[in-house]
């Protein structure tokens, strides 16, 4: 398939399910480099591990790396969500070009990685047009059984649901299974090999279960926003305070000293 009809079906598939994959986005030298940069960052930040940065397992290894925009601009992860096919998917589907937004890891460790309980991006995001696309790039072979993302397909189609406060590490907003089992949506993981990417709607319900297969999960995720994308500034504020507190400021101070 040409790029062209790749883009096509990729925007078929988005607008159908609220997701698509793009196989094959990076190339065994970018796979290797990606490792290596998340491993470098890895590193730095679990010396001044703290949440809601930094999410660890039982076994204190991490699961959950936020905010990494903000240390690591110039991080060769952020590339990725450059190339051309990723812009065009862009550009194609919101008619505006794309800027770089969020930087995240999902390291998900074999036999402790943490699971993701059901969400929708733009619960935490708020925005009123939702023309927010999440890449998420796969480091690791893939499944269901390492704890690959699972997907309520055409979630995205109904809107944003009620979420509930949640105890579950680096997600504090969440949808109550009951809401989601009332819709029946048909649950789907995609299998992706290292560089294969997804890509999905910031409105698509989304989650993984905990990985206790013998397999890493490495994931890195990446947003991409335009000058078309309107945030509700209150809400966003509002989301920002309950965040906010003295222990996290103190850490960026830290984090960004501790780099820089």
């Amino acid at each position: 398939m040409t790029n062209q009809q790749i883009l096509k079906k990729s925007i078929t598939d988005f607008k159908k399910n609220g997701y698509t994959v793009f196989k094959s986005l990076l190339t065994k030298n970018e796979i290797l480099k990606a490792k290596k940069e998340v491993q470098k960052i890895s590193k730095i930040i679990k010396k001044k591990y703290k949440p809601p940065y930094v999410y660890l397992t039982k076994d204190s290894k991490i699961d959950t790396v936020h905010g990494l925009h903000k240390f690591f601009p110039k991080s060769i992860l952020l590339k990725f969500a450059k190339k051309k096919i990723v812009k065009s998917f862009y550009k194609t589907l919101y008619k505006d070009n794309s800027k770089i937004w969020k930087l995240q890891i999902f390291a998900k460790p074999k036999n402790t990685g943490l699971a993701a309980p059901f969400h929708q991006d733009n619960y935490y995001w708020n925005t009123k047009n939702s023309k927010i696309l999440s890449i998420w790039i796969s480091l690791d072979r893939v499944t269901k059984k390492n704890g690959g993302v699972i997907y309520c397909d055409g979630s995205h189609k109904v809107g944003l649901l009620k979420h509930i406060n949640s105890n579950s590490k680096g997600f504090s907003m969440i949808i109550p299974k009951t809401s989601v089992n009332k819709f029946k949506f048909k649950k789907s993981t995609p299998n992706l090999n290292p560089g294969d990417c997804l890509l999905h709607h910031s409105h698509v319900i989304h989650g993984s279960n905990k990985n206790i297969s013998n397999m890493n999960r490495r994931g890195v995720s990446i947003r991409l926003f335009g000058k078309k994308t309107k945030f509700i500034k209150k809400k966003v504020e509002f989301y920002k305070n309950q965040l906010k507190n003295k222990t996290v400021r103190s850490f960026e101070k830290k984090l960004i000293e501790s780099i820089t």
